[in-house]
């Protein structure tokens, strides 16, 4: 069982056509499209056993969703409002998807995210564009700061349910 890590976006134009579906729903492939499987090239069906991982090595889905997500699977739970999209990812904070995003913005739109680990051990605070790019700072459960990125993620938010075992 992963431990989840909760993110906070702030929508804009950019931010909407690049995350959200036709669903509503967060979509990590939209900007950073994951390969289709193809036999004997990329492997994306399923678990990777000893057999696949001899067949492919790196070339499966889970060494590209960690290297171009920085997470194993593509968002999940995701929820918005008129201002914020909000989902959660396993065990990480998405940077490298989180950098790809960045440079795809349109021209002066900005990209602000906040990310909590629901054991509380670790926050993230990012702001990027196209010009920027993504700059992100990571703070520890015992640092200050740490409180106010885990407010500013929860503060009267009901669609996680943060902290139960």
């Amino acid at each position: 069982m992963p431990n989840w890590v909760y993110t906070k976006v702030r929508r804009n134009p950019s931010v909407d056509r690049l995350m959200l579906n036709e669903d509503g729903e967060v979509d990590f492939n939209l900007a950073v499209p994951m390969p289709q499987h193809e036999d004997g090239v990329f492997y994306a069906n399923g678990g990777l056993g000893k057999e696949e991982e001899e067949r492919y090595g790196t070339n499966n889905w889970y060494d590209w969703s960690i290297e171009n997500w920085g997470v194993k699977w593509n968002a999940c739970d995701s929820y918005f409002d008129e201002e914020n999209i909000y989902f959660s990812t396993p065990w990480g904070f998405a940077e490298p998807y989180f950098n790809a995003l960045a440079m795809l913005l349109d021209e002066g739109d900005e990209l602000f995210v906040w990310s909590v680990e629901e054991s509380h051990d670790f926050a993230t605070v990012s702001r990027g564009s196209k010009r920027t790019g993504l700059n992100t700072i990571d703070y520890d459960s015992s640092e200050p700061g740490f409180n106010d990125v885990y407010c500013e993620v929860f503060d009267g938010l009901t669609v996680f349910e943060v902290g139960e075992d």
